[in-house]
């Protein structure tokens, strides 16, 4: 799941100007309207994430696990809404499921954080009592 960020702009000049500087920064456009644009930052993962992953786990995964982490950046990236013109409430409610879905992402990368080692470990363990 991506976290997700909202942008507020009151005219016309400065949405696009936004959405522009936005699609220079390397992202793409997932979904375009006349008063809300999403776009989301089109990566695949850092060279060093890569090289990492790489180096740890190619001798038994033969980069398989590189390409899991290069499709799991795509997945993950930063999304951006881009809103022109809402009301206070509008606001509010888009905020707050804003802030919800965040909650969300954050809640799954804890869990990942603490059981993706644990889940190696065994892995790397049961592939040696297999050989």
């Amino acid at each position: 799941m991506a976290i997700v960020r909202t942008v507020f702009l009151d005219n016309g000049k400065d949405y696009q100007n936004k959405i522009d500087s936005y699609l220079i920064g390397n992202y793409r456009i997932i979904k375009s309207d006349p008063d809300l644009t999403i776009v989301k930052k089109d990566t695949w993962g850092s060279f060093g994430e890569h090289l990492l992953i790489f180096l740890f786990t190619a001798w038994f995964s033969l980069g398989l696990v590189n390409v899991l982490g290069a499709f799991y950046s795509r997945a993950t990236a930063e999304e951006i809404k881009i809103i022109l013109d809402k009301n206070d409430e509008q606001k509010n409610r888009i905020i707050q499921e804003e802030q919800q879905a965040n909650q969300q992402a954050n809640a799954l990368w804890n869990f990942l954080w603490k059981w993706f080692p644990i889940l190696i470990v065994s892995f790397v363990v049961l592939i040696a009592m297999l050989s």
